[in-house]
């Protein structure tokens, strides 16, 4: 599965970039699924692999590819040295803004090494307020909120809002058991475990940015 170029593929301003971090991927049957939703797919060094292994081809991959050990030769590719001051999920990530994309989809974010997982949290934190970002694992999705984000699911799915900003994030919900009104969120535990009390639910987020678990 290999798409054309996003400009003949998605009209300006509704692009959608897929970026394969090498951590954990969703199941096979859902990276296809989303893959198919993608306009354009990056995948960082090793997640070259692990989506060849569904059929997917990215269009573009890079990092110094020493989890590959060699260069694709079905996409194209760039080449890092080993020796970065980025890790090769940054760089994807960066190529991916350089769309300009509508979204961002991540996979491949979580399961990975610990401090690579850690760095990925600040990457998120950098980039929320550039393009709508959501990141897919089994059986969850984290979205990167920085305004407003409605949803659907089923009564009782569990979902968390945390932030990391130091000052907090103001917060307001609907739809959901424990409600706010424009209430600050500070870094700590108290968002983790919300339930979702109706089938729509959304938040908004006034000032920082909003880390939001949906648990299906």
């Amino acid at each position: 599965m290999k798409g054309d170029h996003p400009s003949l593929r998605a009209e300006r301003g509704n692009l959608i970039v897929l970026v394969a971090l090498a951590g954990e991927l969703p199941r096979s049957k859902d990276l296809v699924g989303i893959a198919k939703k993608a306009h354009y797919i990056i995948a960082a060094d090793g997640a070259y692999l692990k989506l060849k292994e569904v059929g997917i081809t990215p269009h573009l991959t890079l990092g110094d590819f020493d989890s590959l050990k060699k260069i694709p030769t079905d996409c194209k590719t760039k080449k890092f040295q080993a020796e970065k001051d980025k890790t090769d999920g940054e760089l994807a990530l960066e190529e991916a803004l350089q769309l300009k994309p509508a979204k961002i989809i991540v996979v491949g974010f979580f399961g990975g090494r610990e401090d690579h997982v850690l760095g990925h949290y600040v990457l998120m934190q950098k980039y929320a307020h550039e393009t709508e970002i959501e990141i897919i694992g089994n059986d969850f999705t984290l979205y990167v909120v920085t305004q407003h984000k409605k949803l659907i699911g089923k009564i009782g799915d569990r979902v968390s809002l945390i932030t990391l900003n130091s000052d907090g994030a103001a917060v307001s919900t609907t739809g959901l058991k424990y409600t706010l009104s424009q209430e600050k969120i500070l870094p700590s535990s108290l968002g983790i475990s919300n339930e979702a009390a109706d089938e729509d639910f959304s938040v908004e987020v006034y000032a920082g940015v909003l880390f939001l678990f949906h648990y299906k």
